[in-house]
């Protein structure tokens, strides 16, 4: 069990940590510089080297990946300075980028929308898990800008490795099982390269049951609130078991100019939402929905969860009040591109659909459905060299239709209509590097009678010098807008899975900001190095707001009652508090530090990286903004010898106590991680990866997390994974 006295001691411990890391950081600065190997970052527009980049740049290989493969996205990322998880439940993890996610995230597939309502609310899962990801690059700041008016704040870029036309002909087959929730999974990958084709097939499966938990389901805080007796003790969180299936299939054809390639999908996933098995039980003497929501998509509910055991044990609910959520979606994905001899050096078309498709099911019941249909095109078309400068011009489009259905649903059906032009160069003279960009969006949202419209410009404009060979130092200025979303406009009425009723403004502004960044980057041979200070400030800042109103109650229990079981709860009952979205002016500022350090001596190679993150982030009236991440510390390291590779990865949180009012603080932890993985010489391809997660099964609540005061993270978790590729 979390204690208050080992919080206020972990506390004292952060400086220590940070003390040491820039201790370490600035030896590795004033070392000498050597060179090191260029890596591209796909995601620019010009497949820039990462060296040259002038912002915030992350990547991650398919060794990473493979670590927490068929996790969600927002979990693979959770190590990254300035990054977070918003969790809610094992199945759902969306990315925190700098405090910030829903529609200031765009995740994407290989540049384009997967075609989900993930960021429409908190307990949506992301369509895709990561099975066949082979890279994951984030973006953060002026770089993301290419992505359109919602990636204001950071770009999430999975890379299929069906879509990597340069891939040779292989058969990967995996199985897996893990301890903490009885998961068992499978996957496959087969990919054969006749002549100027490329075939390739794979499919997956994961069927996982509730997760164990190390500690009492509610934090200290809500039991202390409930006046319930805390009972340190371990069992099963109901509602928290999943199954995903899915398969994809491409084919890509190329010869010397031209690339074409089609790839389509289809993926099903069932899983339960936590946090609904005490509904019946409402105290509504604790409101985390205080309004305050940097996400502008009402991501701001961090569990009202008032639940009333009684005998301690709030493990277990009743099976008739499980609430699951069944989803489909199907992708269709055409790219072509052609190599041009005149001024326009290439013309490359992206082409995506997507049918999506969920229910939410209550009781046996569907109580709300969702569909989408969506479309997308990405057209680009870099240039030659005009004195020095290089980039491209693009045009982006996007129409979708989200219809929503059913007694709980809380959002109208809706249409967005988008379209965007943008221009991207660049300039290197001598040491120099400068950046510009210019994007203007129009973005049209209808619903009923209602059909707001925005006209929307992002400008950046980044500045860099080169030191050396490998060493950066720049700047960057962006002026951003993004259009409010269809929640955000549009809402009205009970959300269930956030535990809140919710209310749109049709009158919303266009949110504004003014995004200043600082960079240094680093290479000491072996050794990298990468600082960063930022700051963005808001105008017309859209959060979620407690208007302090109460959804009116009838006799005959309809509409108002979210619960569906008659059971009248009366006017004070938090579950029928009014939340309105409005705007405010908002700040957000923060650090991030990364080193890496990697090299071979007579035990083997190695390689050993930490980082930090602190960020603060507040409404113009001083309110702290409630999804704002502790201080973070990540500590990597690798070690391989021969046959066998180990990773350890140690992650320690602060405590975070800046909460606005309505919220709990959130208790900090240390969480551990190791693996090993073993290729049997006598085996060639066979991999074998033993893995412990949350090795000294700690009470971990991720800030971010809605249920943050309702559901901890799993406690230790055993996983062993086989792959085979020939």
């Amino acid at each position: 069990m979390q204690s208050y006295v080992f919080a206020r001691k972990r506390a004292r411990f952060l400086p220590a940590v940070v003390g040491s890391l820039l201790g370490v950081m600035l030896a590795l600065m004033l070392s000498p510089a050597q060179a090191t190997d260029e890596i591209v970052v796909k995601s620019s527009p010009l497949a820039d080297n990462l060296s040259d980049i002038i912002s915030t740049t992350h990547i991650l290989t398919t060794e990473d990946i493979n670590r927490l493969s068929g996790a969600p996205i927002g979990r693979v990322l959770n190590n990254l300075a300035g990054v977070d998880v918003a969790a809610y439940g094992p199945a759902v993890g969306r990315p925190v980028i700098r405090g910030l996610t829903g529609y200031r995230v765009a995740v994407l597939q290989n540049g384009m929308l997967p075609g989900d309502v993930s960021p429409t609310a908190e307990d949506h899962a992301n369509g895709d898990m990561t099975f066949d990801t082979s890279r994951i690059e984030v973006l953060k700041g002026p770089s993301a800008l290419r992505y359109g008016a919602y990636a204001a704040t950071g770009v999430v870029n999975s890379f299929s490795r069906h879509l990597n036309g340069e891939g040779a002909a292989t058969t990967d087959l995996q199985l897996s099982t893990g301890t903490a929730s009885d998961a068992n999974g499978g996957a496959f990958f087969v990919r054969r390269t006749p002549g100027n084709l490329s075939v390739s097939l794979s499919g997956h499966h994961l069927d996982a049951g509730n997760i164990r938990v190390p500690t009492h389901a509610e934090s200290e805080y809500q039991l202390r609130s409930e006046d319930e007796e805390i009972v340190d003790a371990a069992g099963d969180a109901e509602n928290t078991d999943r199954r995903f299936n899915g398969m994809t299939g491409a084919l890509i054809w190329k010869n010397n100019r031209d690339r074409l390639s089609l790839a389509i999908g289809r993926n099903e996933m069932r899983y339960g939402i936590p946090g609904h098995a005490h509904e019946e039980h409402h105290h509504g003497d604790d409101d985390h929905g205080d309004g305050d929501d940097d996400h502008g998509d009402g991501d701001d509910d961090h569990g009202d969860g008032d639940d009333d055991h009684g005998d301690g044990d709030d493990h277990h609910g009743e099976e008739g009040e499980a609430v699951y959520i069944d989803m489909q979606r199907t992708n269709i994905r055409l790219d072509y591109s052609r190599a041009l001899t005149g001024f326009v050096k290439s013309v490359n078309l992206q082409l995506g659909y997507a049918d999506y498709g969920h229910d939410e099911i209550e009781e046996g019941a569907i109580g709300a459905s969702f569909e989408l249909e969506q479309t997308e095109y990405r057209l680009e078309m870099p240039h030659q060299p005009v004195n020095g400068w290089q980039g491209l011009f693009g045009v982006n489009g996007l129409n979708s239709e989200i219809s929503v259905s059913g007694d709980e649903a809380f959002l109208p059906s809706s249409d967005d209509s988008r379209l965007g032009v943008y221009l991207l160069e660049k300039r290197e003279d001598g040491q120099l590097l400068t950046e510009l960009a210019a994007r203007i969006d129009q973005v049209s949202l209808k619903s009923g009678a209602e059909n707001p419209d925005f006209n929307l410009t992002n400008l950046s404009l980044g500045l860099g010098y080169k030191t050396g060979a490998q060493s950066l130092i720049g700047g960057s200025l962006a002026q951003t807008e993004r259009a409010p979303s269809a929640n955000e406009l549009f809402a009205e009425g009970m959300h269930v899975g956030a535990r809140r009723y919710e209310r749109g403004d049709a009158n919303l502004d266009a949110e504004e900001g003014l995004a200043v960044e600082a960079y240094f980057r680093r290479s000491f041979g072996a050794t990298g190095f990468t600082a960063s200070v930022f700051r963005n400030d808001y105008d017309n800042f859209i959060y979620l707001a407690d208007t302090g109103e109460h959804v009116p109650h009838d006799d005959d229990d309809d509409d108002g009652d979210d619960h569906g079981d008659g059971d009248d709860h009366g006017d004070e009952d938090d579950e029928d508090t009014i939340f309105a979205y409005r705007q405010s002016g908002a700040e957000i500022d923060g650090l991030e530090l990364e080193v890496t350090r990697r090299g071979e001596a007579s035990f083997g190679r190695w390689m050993l990286r930490a980082n930090y993150a602190r960020l603060r982030g507040s409404l113009s009236n001083g309110a702290p903004l409630p999804t704002i991440p502790p201080e973070k510390v990540n500590l990597m390291a690798e070690l391989s010898r021969g046959t066998v590779d180990v990773n350890l990865h140690m992650q320690y949180a602060a405590d975070q106590t800046r909460v606005p009012e309505g919220i709990f603080p959130t208790d900090g932890y240390f969480r551990t991680d190791i693996s090993l993985n073993w290729r049997p010489a006598a085996y060639n391809g066979l991999d074998i990866i033993v893995s412990a997660e949350n090795l000294t099964d700690e009470e971990i609540r991720y800030h971010a997390s809605a249920l943050k005061d309702l559901l901890p993270e799993a406690g230790r978790n055993f996983r062993v994974t086989a792959r085979y590729k020939f």
